[in-house]
């Protein structure tokens, strides 16, 4: 996946975000005209041309950007075999006639962000009043009007806030959304606005772990794919080793494995520790596998998903 920063501003105000601090100056906007995206985005279109990766575009906010259709036409009409994704609060999905226009634009990987089932607890996070409800209306659209080439990926980041009610959330998904392609649960990483609001989002392994086991219990075959991210294997319980994907790519700067990962049997299939997580929490809640566990298997064809269970 190859990602471009295509806005900077966003018609929320999440808790947790990971952007700098002053990264949504409303002067820098200028320097995200659709042009200068697609200049920046065409000058390695050869490289993205023959390795035929996705195409990821980030934000801010990418729909709220003035010329986003604009944009996703003149990169479907320069690579027409692409994926182009990116990541939304899905509230501007919420106005219909946006959303049909979008979704002409074929082959698109959307990874639509729901925070909890309670508009409370959501608006809480996006710090937004009524933005539940607009991204509620904006996946009904999403839903409605999408084709077979549109992929749908419904996403919630773990917080203080959120985590013990995961199980309501994935009951809400389920009854409103079953044909989602991907329920994805990740958990947070602690840098631009989460790290100034540490104390207000900050949640351990240990403390998510049973939620999100009882929850993989329940939910983890109802949906199509059930994906954790940021997980390393040794926090989660190897039944439920399937879902965990490795989010990132090898030797992330992010990412690290302790001394004593060396002796685990699973290092090799795992993502490693996020270097943040170790200087606020330490290394305690990390322990080596030391053996082979019986039913699970390495999977060696495919990188992001590592473990096969039999």
């Amino acid at each position: 996946m190859a990602d471009y920063c295509v806005w900077n501003l966003c018609n929320s105000n999440c808790i947790m975000c990971t952007n700098p601090q002053g990264f949504r100056n409303r002067e820098d906007a200028k320097d995200y005209s659709a042009d200068k995206v697609l200049k920046r985005i065409l000058s390695e279109k050869d490289k993205l041309v023959k390795s035929g990766v996705d195409i990821n575009l980030t934000g801010g906010e990418p729909t709220i950007h003035p010329e986003f259709i604009y944009l996703l036409e003149n990169l479907r009409k320069e690579f027409p075999n692409n994926t182009i994704a990116f990541a939304s609060n899905g509230r501007r999905l919420a106005y219909g006639k946006f959303t049909r226009k979008l979704l002409k634009i074929n082959n698109l990987r959307l990874h639509v962000v729901v925070h909890s089932a309670e508009s409370k607890i959501h608006n809480g996070i996006t710090r937004v009043p009524d933005s539940y409800e607009q991204t509620v209306k904006g996946l009904e659209n999403l839903f409605k009007y999408k084709n077979d080439t549109h992929m749908v990926e419904l996403r919630t980041v773990l917080l203080q806030q959120n985590y013990k009610k995961i199980d309501e959330l994935y009951e809400m998904l389920y009854k409103k959304f079953p044909s989602a392609d991907r329920v994805s649960t990740i958990f947070p990483e602690y840098e631009g606005r989460a790290e100034t609001n540490f104390e207000q989002v900050k949640i351990t392994f240990l403390e998510v772990r049973p939620h999100i086991e009882d929850s993989l219990e329940k939910w983890g075959k109802k949906f199509r794919n059930f994906y954790l991210y940021h997980f390393p294997l040794c926090v989660i319980n190897s039944d439920f080793w399937e879902h965990v994907i490795r989010s990132l790519p090898p030797d992330h700067h992010e990412t690290f494995f302790m001394d004593k990962c060396e002796d685990c049997f699973y290092k090799d299939s795992c993502l490693g520790v996020y270097k943040d997580y170790v200087r606020h929490f330490g290394k305690d809640h990390f322990k080596p596998i030391e053996k082979k566990i019986a039913g699970i298997e390495k999977n060696r064809e495919d990188y992001h998903r590592p473990i096969i269970k039999n």
